[in-house]
């Protein structure tokens, strides 16, 4: 049998208050890997602490968000738009300017 306090004491739950790095999570509901209920509730915690987080539900979706077209598309357009607002520093509607 697992040590459930072990799995306990290291749960992401526990060091939300260390998040310094804006951050988006992308769950689907079908993901067997790990529990929606757990991510909304990490994802509470970091806006609870006045963190920059976003939360992404697809539902029927598993680990791989990769069961229909529509999800993979919308996946990649928001990972694309959050690393122009956090990694590059854009703003929605910014022009973005490609090096020669």
């Amino acid at each position: 049998m697992a040590d459930e306090a072990r799995y306990e004491r290291n749960s992401p739950i526990n060091f939300a208050d260390r998040v310094t790095t804006p951050l988006a999570m992308i769950h689907g509901t079908a993901d067997i890997r790990g529990s929606s209920a757990k991510t909304e509730q990490f994802f509470y915690a970091l806006c609870d602490q006045g963190k920059t987080a976003r939360s992404l539900r697809y539902g029927g979706e598993s680990h791989s968000l990769a069961q229909t077209p529509a999800s993979i598309l919308d996946t990649f357009s928001e990972m694309v738009a959050w690393f122009d607002r956090y990694v590059k520093n854009l703003e929605p509607g910014d022009a973005i300017q490609e090096r020669p």
